[in-house]
């Protein structure tokens, strides 16, 4: 079994992604792991997508969130990027599921939270979230995405459509149900 990534995909589609799906990465870094997806499975392995992964310890874009809330730090967020938040404890729940099931005729496999949502979205959400535990909370201005130099580029939409898994009968609840323990910490 092989983690994977949302970001093997060019972003450009309307609607989340599904394991078949044409993948186009636009990054370096999503055509490494096109690549690793590719050797996986010519090896007969499994491969896992996954997105947005969120915990409670961690340096990634929902507890960067968290920290402005805390502080009362104005946020300027895009919110022409849009995915499918993954609680960490989720996903390892998921993978332990998809472990225990016999051999499928499918190997690609998308496990990631129910509801794809913006970068801005989610933001608001964190916001909303440590404001009702008393955080001095932040103002979010929803803004475009600007190619900056040197930075690699994102794709606008990498949510990832999870019925193959939830037909095996593995339900990921809504991302939503994990910002308390988010912010609690």
């Amino acid at each position: 079994l092989a983690l994977s990534t949302d970001f093997v995909f060019a972003g450009t589609a309307s609607a989340p992604y599904r394991e078949d799906d044409e993948r186009d990465p636009i990054n370096v870094y999503g055509a490494s792991k096109l690549a690793g997806e590719d050797a996986v499975l010519a090896a007969g392995g499994t491969v896992v997508r996954t997105s947005w992964l969120f915990a409670r310890d961690g340096q990634g874009f929902t507890n960067a969130i968290l920290r402005a809330a805390r502080s009362g730090e104005p946020l300027r967020v895009v919110a022409d990027q849009h995915g499918t938040p993954t609680w960490a404890d989720d996903l390892a729940d998921g993978l332990l599921e998809l472990g225990g099931r016999p051999v499928r005729s499918s190997r690609i496999f998308h496990v990631a939270n129910a509801g794809p949502v913006s970068r801005y979205e989610l933001a608001c959400a964190i916001v909303d979230a440590a404001r009702r535990v008393g955080a001095k909370g932040s103002e979010v201005q929803a803004v475009t995405s600007v190619p900056t130099p040197g930075r690699a580029p994102r794709p606008g939409n990498s949510a990832l459509e999870t019925s193959r898994i939830r037909a095996l009968g593995i339900a990921m609840p809504d991302w939503r149900s994990h910002l308390d323990a988010l912010v609690r910490e």
